[in-house]
């Protein structure tokens, strides 16, 4: 609406309506993003985000439209009786008006809550690299042929006008793909030669029918991973959230940890133990397990804890990782069961030198 009808050049001489409605924004805007800033429990996490810098960006722009170019408007242009200085700097400002395209970029703001969107989004950014793959393969397939044909049509009609040279030849086959071949220029490519007839229909077949369709390939392959990865890791969001509030209700002595008792408390649930079920967690195997988590210690932190639910979800196939976890687990254990032995042959062969010292003793005394 403001770019159909808000014409000026700066802020203060549009009309009143939008000079109000601007500065609400700027001010809503800004004060949002202090809020998020100071609520931030490091201000380090705030900087490193993104998405912080990105509205962080918007609002800068923001303040510079509403506020900044209204202020230097007031004191170089009002302030200055020479016509040439004055039309300078009107100028300049309306390349600064310019800035208002940036506000397209506020659409950011809004499309990070639609999870199909940002799908979409990282889907073509993954995708890059295959499409100009693909891309480059096609413009290669282009050229080769536009000599191809531009040779062999010297002379006809067909040589006069699209295949005079290879640039015309090139552009010409690359608008065939784009807009699509029609039957005229088969027909004419048959007049001319078999051969030339030939060449253009393996070069339909190898760019608009295999090409064209193994890119589409691609992208459909490429989204579909995308949105399975981004799926999976929102869910793994919502299972982790849900597995630190059960955690906050199995702690009852509000320790920020878990400990045996609590920990079986579990049996006791009905509601935790169907939310476990419902985010794929095997229970009774947790339950069984739970001798084996306390042996070495009397509770569990939160991280912990939650690491050991998510690892009995059970779901996906065993990866290198759990391999080599296991192995690192199985290692650990022969070496607690070493220093263990060692232990207990060192304290019987402490013993064993006390009996045999302590009769010698007897017999001198």
């Amino acid at each position: 609406v403001e770019a159909d009808l808000n014409h000026a050049v700066v802020l203060c001489e549009a009309p009143m309506v939008f000079q109000i409605v601007d500065n609400i924004f700027c001010v809503y805007f800004v004060t949002e993003l202090a809020i998020r800033f100071l609520a931030s429990a490091r201000r380090r996490d705030a900087i490193a985000d993104g998405w912080f810098l990105f509205d962080l960006f918007l609002v800068l722009l923001m303040v510079w439209e509403t506020w900044a170019e209204v202020l230097l408007y007031k004191l170089f242009h009002k302030g200055s009786s020479d016509s040439s200085l004055n039309w300078r700097s009107t100028s300049a400002l309306r390349v600064c008006r310019m800035g208002r395209i940036s506000r397209v970029f506020r659409i950011g703001r809004w499309v990070r809550n639609i999870p199909e969107l940002v799908f979409l989004m990282k889907g073509m950014a993954v995708a890059v690299r295959s499409v100009l793959s693909v891309l480059c393969l096609l413009f290669l397939a282009i050229y080769v042929f536009a000599i191809i044909l531009s040779q062999l049509l010297d002379g006809t009609d067909l040589g006069q006008d699209p295949f005079s040279n290879i640039p015309s030849s090139a552009n010409f086959l690359l608008l065939q793909i784009v807009c699509g071949f029609d039957s005229k220029t088969f027909m004419q490519m048959l007049e001319a030669s078999w051969a030339c007839y030939m060449i253009y229909l393996i070069y339909f077949v190898c760019t608009s029918v295999t090409l064209m369709n193994m890119l589409t390939g691609l992208l459909v392959e490429i989204m579909r991973t995308v949105a399975d990865e981004q799926k999976a890791e929102l869910f793994e969001q919502q299972v982790e959230w849900q597995v630190d509030e059960i955690a906050k209700r199995l702690d009852v002595d509000m320790s920020q940890s878990i400990s045996h008792v609590e920990f079986m408390d579990l049996l006791h649930e009905r509601d935790v133990l169907v939310e476990l079920a419902d985010i794929g967690t095997n229970v009774a195997e947790l339950l069984e397990f739970v001798e084996f988590l306390f042996r070495h210690c009397d509770e569990l932190s939160f991280d912990e804890f939650k690491h050991v639910v998510l690892r009995f979800r059970g779901l996906g196939a065993v990866s290198s990782k759990d391999v080599l976890g296991m192995q690192k687990h199985v290692s650990q254990e022969f070496s607690a069961l070493e220093d263990r032995l060692q232990h207990a042959f060192s304290a019987w062969d402490s013993a064993a030198k006390q009996s045999t010292t302590a009769p010698k003793i007897r017999d001198s005394l």
